[in-house]
Protein backbone atom coordinates (compact mmCIF):
# COMPACT_ATOMS: atom_id res chain seq x y z
CA UNK A 1 0.00 0.00 0.00
CA UNK A 2 1.36 3.39 -0.98
CA UNK A 3 2.31 5.78 1.84
CA UNK A 4 4.32 8.95 1.41
CA UNK A 5 6.09 10.78 4.23
CA UNK A 6 7.11 14.41 4.07
CA UNK A 7 9.65 15.91 6.47
CA UNK A 8 10.46 19.60 6.77
CA UNK A 9 13.38 20.09 9.15
CA UNK A 10 12.97 23.71 10.17
CA UNK A 11 15.96 25.01 12.05
CA UNK A 12 18.42 23.13 9.80
CA UNK A 13 19.86 26.31 8.30
CA UNK A 14 19.96 28.05 11.65
CA UNK A 15 21.71 25.02 13.14
CA UNK A 16 24.30 25.12 10.36
CA UNK A 17 24.96 28.78 11.17
CA UNK A 18 25.19 27.97 14.88
CA UNK A 19 27.81 25.31 14.27
CA UNK A 20 29.98 27.08 11.69
CA UNK A 21 31.73 30.44 11.64
CA UNK A 22 30.52 32.89 9.04
CA UNK A 23 33.28 32.70 6.41
CA UNK A 24 32.37 35.60 4.13
CA UNK A 25 34.72 38.60 4.51
CA UNK A 26 33.35 42.03 5.15
CA UNK A 27 31.16 41.06 8.10
CA UNK A 28 32.00 43.00 11.25
CA UNK A 29 32.09 40.74 14.34
CA UNK A 30 30.98 42.41 17.55
CA UNK A 31 32.02 41.79 21.13
CA UNK A 32 30.14 38.92 22.70
CA UNK A 33 27.95 39.24 25.73
CA UNK A 34 28.66 36.84 28.59
CA UNK A 35 26.53 33.76 28.97
CA UNK A 36 25.21 32.94 32.41
CA UNK A 37 27.49 30.43 34.05
CA UNK A 38 30.34 31.07 31.59
CA UNK A 39 33.14 33.65 31.74
CA UNK A 40 33.00 36.62 29.39
CA UNK A 41 35.08 36.15 26.27
CA UNK A 42 36.61 38.99 24.24
CA UNK A 43 35.65 39.60 20.67
CA UNK A 44 37.59 37.83 17.91
CA UNK A 45 41.05 39.26 17.42
CA UNK A 46 41.48 40.33 21.07
CA UNK A 47 43.71 38.37 23.43
CA UNK A 48 42.20 36.20 26.12
CA UNK A 49 42.88 37.56 29.61
CA UNK A 50 45.58 35.78 31.51
CA UNK A 51 44.25 32.93 33.56
CA UNK A 52 40.94 32.91 31.75
CA UNK A 53 39.78 29.72 30.10
CA UNK A 54 39.59 29.56 26.32
CA UNK A 55 36.14 29.39 24.82
CA UNK A 56 34.96 26.32 22.91
CA UNK A 57 36.35 26.10 19.38
CA UNK A 58 39.46 28.24 19.93
CA UNK A 59 40.89 31.08 22.01
CA UNK A 60 39.57 33.88 19.81
CA UNK A 61 35.99 32.80 19.14
CA UNK A 62 32.99 34.47 20.63
CA UNK A 63 30.35 32.77 22.71
CA UNK A 64 27.14 34.53 21.71
CA UNK A 65 25.92 36.01 18.47
CA UNK A 66 25.53 39.80 18.47
CA UNK A 67 23.94 41.80 15.68
CA UNK A 68 24.56 45.42 14.71
CA UNK A 69 22.44 47.67 12.53
CA UNK A 70 24.70 50.14 10.70
CA UNK A 71 24.10 52.10 7.50
CA UNK A 72 25.43 50.12 4.57
CA UNK A 73 26.19 47.04 6.66
CA UNK A 74 24.17 43.86 6.83
CA UNK A 75 23.59 42.16 10.18
CA UNK A 76 26.27 39.58 10.81
CA UNK A 77 26.90 36.59 12.98
CA UNK A 78 30.13 37.03 14.89
CA UNK A 79 31.58 33.50 15.07
CA UNK A 80 30.93 30.05 16.45
CA UNK A 81 28.29 29.92 19.17
CA UNK A 82 28.68 27.86 22.32
CA UNK A 83 26.02 25.45 23.45
CA UNK A 84 23.63 26.74 26.04
CA UNK A 85 20.12 27.98 26.69
CA UNK A 86 21.14 31.66 26.37
CA UNK A 87 21.43 31.62 22.62
CA UNK A 88 19.48 34.50 21.08
CA UNK A 89 16.81 33.52 18.55
CA UNK A 90 18.33 33.23 15.09
CA UNK A 91 16.67 34.28 11.82
CA UNK A 92 17.97 33.10 8.45
CA UNK A 93 17.05 35.67 5.81
CA UNK A 94 16.92 34.89 2.09
CA UNK A 95 16.18 37.60 -0.49
CA UNK A 96 14.92 39.91 2.24
CA UNK A 97 12.45 37.41 3.70
CA UNK A 98 12.46 34.89 6.51
CA UNK A 99 13.64 31.51 5.28
CA UNK A 100 14.46 29.59 8.46
CA UNK A 101 14.97 30.01 12.16
CA UNK A 102 15.37 28.23 15.45
CA UNK A 103 12.29 26.87 17.31
CA UNK A 104 11.84 30.08 19.31
CA UNK A 105 11.31 31.96 16.06
CA UNK A 106 8.37 29.75 15.08
CA UNK A 107 6.98 29.63 18.61
CA UNK A 108 6.72 33.43 18.58
CA UNK A 109 4.51 33.40 15.49
CA UNK A 110 6.97 34.04 12.69
CA UNK A 111 6.14 32.58 9.28
CA UNK A 112 8.21 31.52 6.29
CA UNK A 113 8.30 34.31 3.72
CA UNK A 114 7.71 37.08 6.25
CA UNK A 115 9.60 40.30 5.38
CA UNK A 116 12.80 40.77 7.34
CA UNK A 117 11.70 43.86 9.27
CA UNK A 118 8.42 42.24 10.22
CA UNK A 119 10.26 39.13 11.40
CA UNK A 120 12.55 41.25 13.58
CA UNK A 121 9.51 42.95 15.12
CA UNK A 122 7.87 39.55 15.66
CA UNK A 123 10.99 38.12 17.33
CA UNK A 124 12.62 40.96 19.30
CA UNK A 125 16.29 40.56 20.12
CA UNK A 126 16.87 38.01 17.38
CA UNK A 127 20.15 37.62 15.57
CA UNK A 128 20.17 37.60 11.78
CA UNK A 129 22.13 35.39 9.39
CA UNK A 130 22.04 35.66 5.62
CA UNK A 131 21.28 32.58 3.56
CA UNK A 132 24.43 31.24 1.93
CA UNK A 133 26.88 32.49 4.55
CA UNK A 134 27.88 28.92 5.38
CA UNK A 135 27.84 25.58 3.58
CA UNK A 136 24.64 23.65 4.30
CA UNK A 137 25.65 20.57 2.30
CA UNK A 138 27.14 18.50 5.18
CA UNK A 139 24.06 18.98 7.36
CA UNK A 140 21.65 18.34 4.49
CA UNK A 141 23.46 15.18 3.45
CA UNK A 142 23.37 13.92 7.01
CA UNK A 143 19.58 14.29 6.88
CA UNK A 144 19.21 12.63 3.48
CA UNK A 145 21.56 9.77 4.34
CA UNK A 146 19.65 9.02 7.53
CA UNK A 147 16.34 8.97 5.67
CA UNK A 148 17.84 6.65 3.06
CA UNK A 149 18.11 4.07 5.84
CA UNK A 150 14.30 3.93 5.99
CA UNK A 151 13.53 3.73 2.27
CA UNK A 152 15.12 3.41 -1.13
CA UNK A 153 12.92 6.23 -2.43
CA UNK A 154 14.14 9.53 -0.97
CA UNK A 155 13.42 12.72 -2.90
CA UNK A 156 14.98 15.92 -1.51
CA UNK A 157 13.08 19.07 -2.47
CA UNK A 158 15.61 21.36 -0.79
CA UNK A 159 18.19 20.99 1.96
CA UNK A 160 15.50 20.72 4.65
CA UNK A 161 12.47 19.37 2.73
CA UNK A 162 12.34 15.68 1.80
CA UNK A 163 9.77 13.16 0.57
CA UNK A 164 10.17 9.51 1.60
CA UNK A 165 8.20 6.55 0.26
CA UNK A 166 7.14 4.31 3.17
CA UNK A 167 4.89 2.02 1.15
CA UNK A 168 4.38 -1.46 2.53
CA UNK A 169 2.14 -4.51 2.27
CA UNK A 170 -0.24 -3.44 5.05
CA UNK A 171 -3.20 -1.13 4.63
CA UNK A 172 -2.65 0.82 7.85
CA UNK A 173 -0.40 3.89 7.91
CA UNK A 174 3.10 3.16 9.31
CA UNK A 175 2.77 5.46 12.31
CA UNK A 176 5.56 3.89 14.36
CA UNK A 177 7.97 3.95 11.46
CA UNK A 178 7.10 7.57 10.81
CA UNK A 179 7.78 8.53 14.42
CA UNK A 180 11.12 6.69 14.36
CA UNK A 181 12.00 8.45 11.11
CA UNK A 182 11.43 11.89 12.62
CA UNK A 183 13.47 11.10 15.75
CA UNK A 184 16.36 9.63 13.76
CA UNK A 185 16.42 12.52 11.29
CA UNK A 186 16.42 15.10 14.09
CA UNK A 187 19.29 13.36 15.85
CA UNK A 188 21.30 13.09 12.62
CA UNK A 189 20.95 16.79 11.80
CA UNK A 190 21.75 17.83 15.36
CA UNK A 191 24.89 15.69 15.39
CA UNK A 192 26.04 16.99 12.00
CA UNK A 193 25.51 20.64 12.98
CA UNK A 194 26.85 20.26 16.50
CA UNK A 195 23.73 21.62 18.21
CA UNK A 196 21.24 20.10 20.67
CA UNK A 197 18.17 18.43 19.12
CA UNK A 198 16.03 21.07 20.85
CA UNK A 199 17.38 23.62 18.35
CA UNK A 200 15.44 21.89 15.53
CA UNK A 201 11.76 22.18 14.65
CA UNK A 202 10.75 19.13 12.57
CA UNK A 203 7.37 19.11 10.80
CA UNK A 204 6.22 15.80 9.33
CA UNK A 205 3.18 14.49 7.52
CA UNK A 206 2.08 11.07 6.29
CA UNK A 207 -0.46 10.49 3.55
CA UNK A 208 -1.25 8.47 0.47
CA UNK A 209 0.45 10.93 -1.88
CA UNK A 210 2.89 13.84 -1.93
CA UNK A 211 0.24 16.56 -1.99
CA UNK A 212 -1.54 15.31 1.12
CA UNK A 213 1.65 14.46 3.01
CA UNK A 214 3.09 17.95 2.63
CA UNK A 215 -0.20 19.64 3.48
CA UNK A 216 -0.46 17.45 6.58
CA UNK A 217 3.04 18.44 7.71
CA UNK A 218 2.11 22.13 7.70
CA UNK A 219 -0.71 21.39 10.16
CA UNK A 220 1.44 19.25 12.46
CA UNK A 221 3.19 20.21 15.66
CA UNK A 222 6.95 19.98 16.06
CA UNK A 223 8.04 16.36 16.29
CA UNK A 224 4.43 15.09 16.10
CA UNK A 225 3.68 13.76 12.61
CA UNK A 226 0.21 14.37 11.20
CA UNK A 227 -1.31 11.28 9.58
CA UNK A 228 -4.12 11.37 7.01
CA UNK A 229 -5.79 7.92 6.73
CA UNK A 230 -6.67 6.50 3.35
CA UNK A 231 -10.01 7.73 2.04
CA UNK A 232 -10.02 10.90 4.15
CA UNK A 233 -7.85 13.04 1.87
CA UNK A 234 -10.66 15.26 0.54
CA UNK A 235 -12.17 15.79 4.00
CA UNK A 236 -8.74 16.69 5.40
CA UNK A 237 -7.98 19.22 2.66
CA UNK A 238 -11.43 20.85 2.59
CA UNK A 239 -10.94 23.33 5.50
CA UNK A 240 -7.37 24.23 4.51
CA UNK A 241 -6.66 27.47 2.63
CA UNK A 242 -5.95 27.32 -1.08
CA UNK A 243 -2.29 28.11 -0.30
CA UNK A 244 -1.97 24.48 0.88
CA UNK A 245 -2.16 23.41 -2.78
CA UNK A 246 1.58 23.86 -3.02
CA UNK A 247 1.72 22.17 -6.42
CA UNK A 248 -0.15 25.07 -8.02
CA UNK A 249 1.96 28.08 -9.06
CA UNK A 250 1.67 31.15 -6.86
CA UNK A 251 0.01 33.20 -9.62
CA UNK A 252 -2.63 30.50 -10.03
CA UNK A 253 -3.36 30.45 -6.28
CA UNK A 254 -3.71 34.23 -6.27
CA UNK A 255 -6.15 34.04 -9.18
CA UNK A 256 -8.21 31.42 -7.34
CA UNK A 257 -8.35 33.68 -4.27
CA UNK A 258 -9.51 36.63 -6.39
CA UNK A 259 -12.47 34.50 -7.49
CA UNK A 260 -13.53 34.19 -3.84
CA UNK A 261 -12.43 30.56 -3.41
CA UNK A 262 -10.60 30.76 -0.09
CA UNK A 263 -10.70 27.10 0.98
CA UNK A 264 -9.82 23.92 -0.87
CA UNK A 265 -13.33 22.68 -0.14
CA UNK A 266 -14.73 25.69 -2.02
CA UNK A 267 -12.60 24.73 -5.00
CA UNK A 268 -13.71 21.09 -4.80
CA UNK A 269 -17.37 22.12 -5.13
CA UNK A 270 -16.76 23.85 -8.45
CA UNK A 271 -17.57 21.54 -11.40
CA UNK A 272 -14.57 20.30 -13.33
CA UNK A 273 -15.94 21.76 -16.57
CA UNK A 274 -16.10 25.22 -15.00
CA UNK A 275 -12.54 24.88 -13.70
CA UNK A 276 -11.36 23.97 -17.18
CA UNK A 277 -13.18 26.98 -18.60
CA UNK A 278 -11.66 29.33 -16.02
CA UNK A 279 -8.12 27.96 -15.78
CA UNK A 280 -7.59 26.09 -19.04
CA UNK A 281 -5.15 23.16 -18.74
CA UNK A 282 -4.77 23.82 -15.01
CA UNK A 283 -8.47 23.18 -14.42
CA UNK A 284 -8.16 19.40 -14.57
CA UNK A 285 -5.20 19.45 -12.19
CA UNK A 286 -7.02 21.70 -9.73
CA UNK A 287 -10.06 19.40 -9.73
CA UNK A 288 -7.82 16.42 -8.98
CA UNK A 289 -5.81 18.17 -6.29
CA UNK A 290 -8.90 19.48 -4.52
CA UNK A 291 -10.06 15.85 -4.15
CA UNK A 292 -6.70 14.90 -2.62
CA UNK A 293 -5.42 13.04 -5.67
CA UNK A 294 -1.79 13.28 -6.73
CA UNK A 295 -0.45 10.46 -8.92
CA UNK A 296 3.18 11.61 -8.98
CA UNK A 297 5.37 9.05 -7.16
CA UNK A 298 8.37 9.72 -4.96
CA UNK A 299 11.52 9.73 -7.05
CA UNK A 300 14.58 7.74 -5.99
CA UNK A 301 16.80 10.84 -6.09
CA UNK A 302 19.05 10.02 -3.12
CA UNK A 303 21.63 8.56 -2.74
CA UNK A 304 22.99 9.88 -6.01
CA UNK A 305 23.72 7.15 -8.50
CA UNK A 306 27.44 6.73 -9.00
CA UNK A 307 29.76 4.61 -11.11
CA UNK A 308 33.28 3.80 -9.97
CA UNK A 309 36.46 2.49 -11.54
CA UNK A 310 39.56 1.44 -9.62
CA UNK A 311 43.20 0.95 -10.55
CA UNK A 312 45.31 -0.99 -8.04
CA UNK A 313 49.09 -0.93 -7.63
CA UNK A 314 49.96 -4.08 -5.65
CA UNK A 315 53.59 -3.07 -5.22
CA UNK A 316 52.74 0.55 -4.56
CA UNK A 317 53.34 3.43 -6.95
CA UNK A 318 55.23 6.66 -6.47
CA UNK A 319 53.23 9.84 -7.07
CA UNK A 320 55.41 10.64 -10.09
CA UNK A 321 54.26 7.42 -11.79
CA UNK A 322 50.55 8.33 -11.73
CA UNK A 323 50.53 10.83 -14.59
CA UNK A 324 48.63 8.53 -16.96
CA UNK A 325 46.18 7.18 -14.36
CA UNK A 326 43.52 9.94 -14.69
CA UNK A 327 43.30 9.40 -18.45
CA UNK A 328 42.85 5.65 -18.03
CA UNK A 329 40.17 6.10 -15.37
CA UNK A 330 38.42 8.75 -17.47
CA UNK A 331 38.26 6.40 -20.48
CA UNK A 332 36.69 3.64 -18.40
CA UNK A 333 34.13 6.00 -16.85
CA UNK A 334 33.28 7.49 -20.25
CA UNK A 335 32.73 4.03 -21.72
CA UNK A 336 30.35 3.14 -18.88
CA UNK A 337 28.46 6.42 -19.25
CA UNK A 338 28.12 5.82 -22.99
CA UNK A 339 26.75 2.33 -22.37
CA UNK A 340 24.20 3.74 -19.91
CA UNK A 341 23.39 6.78 -22.10
CA UNK A 342 23.95 9.01 -19.07
CA UNK A 343 25.96 12.07 -18.14
CA UNK A 344 27.75 12.99 -14.90
CA UNK A 345 27.59 16.25 -12.98
CA UNK A 346 30.22 15.44 -10.33
CA UNK A 347 33.48 13.51 -10.10
CA UNK A 348 35.47 12.23 -7.15
CA UNK A 349 38.86 10.64 -6.70
CA UNK A 350 40.13 8.55 -3.80
CA UNK A 351 43.81 7.84 -3.21
CA UNK A 352 44.69 4.83 -1.06
CA UNK A 353 48.02 5.44 0.66
CA UNK A 354 49.87 2.94 2.75
CA UNK A 355 48.88 4.96 5.82
CA UNK A 356 45.22 5.44 4.85
CA UNK A 357 42.87 6.84 2.24
CA UNK A 358 42.08 10.40 1.19
CA UNK A 359 39.24 11.60 -1.01
CA UNK A 360 38.31 14.76 -2.91
CA UNK A 361 35.35 15.60 -5.12
CA UNK A 362 34.41 18.34 -7.55
CA UNK A 363 31.14 19.61 -8.95
CA UNK A 364 31.39 19.93 -12.72
CA UNK A 365 30.41 23.24 -14.36
CA UNK A 366 28.60 21.35 -17.12
CA UNK A 367 27.48 17.81 -17.80
CA UNK A 368 30.27 15.45 -18.83
CA UNK A 369 30.26 12.11 -20.59
CA UNK A 370 33.44 12.03 -22.71
CA UNK A 371 36.88 10.97 -21.57
CA UNK A 372 38.31 14.43 -22.22
CA UNK A 373 35.68 16.19 -20.09
CA UNK A 374 36.32 13.77 -17.20
CA UNK A 375 40.12 13.63 -17.44
CA UNK A 376 40.80 17.29 -16.62
CA UNK A 377 38.90 17.38 -13.29
CA UNK A 378 40.40 14.02 -12.32
CA UNK A 379 43.90 15.39 -12.95
CA UNK A 380 43.12 18.42 -10.79
CA UNK A 381 41.82 16.22 -7.98
CA UNK A 382 44.89 13.99 -8.20
CA UNK A 383 47.24 16.97 -7.89
CA UNK A 384 45.25 18.18 -4.89
CA UNK A 385 45.37 14.81 -3.14
CA UNK A 386 49.06 14.24 -3.87
CA UNK A 387 49.95 17.70 -2.55
CA UNK A 388 48.40 16.97 0.84
CA UNK A 389 49.48 13.32 0.98
CA UNK A 390 52.34 11.93 3.08
CA UNK A 391 55.77 12.90 1.80
CA UNK A 392 57.52 9.92 0.27
CA UNK A 393 54.42 7.73 0.57
CA UNK A 394 53.36 5.19 -2.01
CA UNK A 395 49.93 4.85 -3.56
CA UNK A 396 48.21 1.46 -3.41
CA UNK A 397 45.13 2.28 -5.53
CA UNK A 398 43.17 5.04 -7.24
CA UNK A 399 39.35 5.02 -7.37
CA UNK A 400 37.53 7.47 -9.65
CA UNK A 401 33.79 8.11 -9.40
CA UNK A 402 31.34 9.83 -11.70
CA UNK A 403 28.23 10.82 -9.75
CA UNK A 404 24.95 12.67 -9.89
CA UNK A 405 24.06 10.79 -13.07
CA UNK A 406 21.29 11.94 -15.37
CA UNK A 407 19.90 10.61 -18.65
CA UNK A 408 21.89 11.97 -21.54
CA UNK A 409 18.80 13.12 -23.39
CA UNK A 410 18.59 13.54 -27.14
CA UNK A 411 21.75 13.32 -29.19
CA UNK A 412 22.66 13.31 -32.85
CA UNK A 413 22.16 9.83 -34.27
CA UNK A 414 25.44 8.02 -34.79
CA UNK A 415 25.91 4.47 -36.00
CA UNK A 416 28.94 4.19 -33.73
CA UNK A 417 27.56 5.73 -30.55
CA UNK A 418 30.12 7.42 -28.32
CA UNK A 419 32.82 4.75 -28.59
CA UNK A 420 35.74 6.85 -29.80
CA UNK A 421 38.17 3.96 -29.45
CA UNK A 422 36.76 2.57 -32.72
CA UNK A 423 37.41 5.78 -34.64
CA UNK A 424 40.05 4.12 -36.87
CA UNK A 425 37.72 1.24 -37.72
CA UNK A 426 34.93 3.70 -38.46
CA UNK A 427 37.10 5.72 -40.85
CA UNK A 428 38.34 2.56 -42.58
CA UNK A 429 34.81 1.33 -43.26
CA UNK A 430 33.68 4.73 -44.50
CA UNK A 431 36.63 4.90 -46.93
CA UNK A 432 35.85 1.41 -48.18
CA UNK A 433 32.19 2.27 -48.75
CA UNK A 434 33.19 5.50 -50.52
CA UNK A 435 35.53 3.56 -52.80
CA UNK A 436 32.72 1.20 -53.80
CA UNK A 437 30.43 4.14 -54.61
CA UNK A 438 33.10 5.91 -56.65
CA UNK A 439 33.74 2.73 -58.64
CA UNK A 440 30.03 2.35 -59.37
CA UNK A 441 29.22 6.00 -60.18
CA UNK A 442 31.15 8.77 -61.94
CA UNK A 443 33.61 10.62 -59.76
CA UNK A 444 31.74 13.91 -60.17
CA UNK A 445 28.63 12.32 -58.64
CA UNK A 446 30.34 11.13 -55.44
CA UNK A 447 32.13 13.80 -53.39
CA UNK A 448 33.08 14.17 -49.75
CA UNK A 449 31.61 17.16 -47.97
CA UNK A 450 30.03 20.23 -49.54
CA UNK A 451 31.39 21.42 -52.91
CA UNK A 452 33.29 24.70 -52.69
CA UNK A 453 31.62 27.49 -54.62
CA UNK A 454 33.45 30.57 -55.83
CA UNK A 455 32.06 33.99 -55.00
CA UNK A 456 30.20 35.77 -57.77
CA UNK A 457 31.35 39.16 -59.06
CA UNK A 458 28.71 41.00 -57.02
CA UNK A 459 29.71 39.31 -53.75
CA UNK A 460 33.38 39.90 -54.56
CA UNK A 461 32.69 43.58 -55.24
CA UNK A 462 30.80 43.97 -51.97
CA UNK A 463 33.60 42.25 -50.14
CA UNK A 464 36.13 44.61 -51.70
CA UNK A 465 34.32 47.76 -50.56
CA UNK A 466 33.20 46.31 -47.19
CA UNK A 467 35.73 43.77 -45.90
CA UNK A 468 33.54 43.09 -42.84
CA UNK A 469 30.59 41.97 -44.95
CA UNK A 470 29.68 38.39 -44.26
CA UNK A 471 30.30 36.07 -47.22
CA UNK A 472 28.95 32.52 -47.22
CA UNK A 473 31.34 29.79 -48.26
CA UNK A 474 30.74 26.09 -48.45
CA UNK A 475 33.63 24.09 -47.12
Amino acid sequence: MRWVAYLEMRGLYAAAHRGQPAPRPGRVPLPAAPVSGLPAVPAPGRPVPAGGPAPPGGPNQAIVVRVAESPGLNPAIATRVAEGPDWPPLLVIRDGRLWDGCPRVWNQGARVGMPRRQALRQVPGAAVALYGEVDYTPVARALWNRLAGFSGWVEPVSEHQVFVDLSGPGGQPPRQEMASLVRAATAAVAAAAGVPPAELFPLAGLGTNKLVARAAALTAGPGRPAVVPRGEEAAFLAPLPVEALWRAPEELRERIARLGLRRIGDLARVPAAELRRQFGPWGEELARWSRGEDPEPVAAAWPLRTIRRRIAFPEGAAPADLASAPAALARELAAELAARAEVARAVALEVEWEAGADRAEQRLPRRAWTAASLELPLQALLRQLLARGPRGGRVLALTASAGDLLPAGHRQLDLWGLDREREAERQERLDRALGVLQARFPARRVQVGWPEQALGWRQALYGYYDPHRWAHRFS
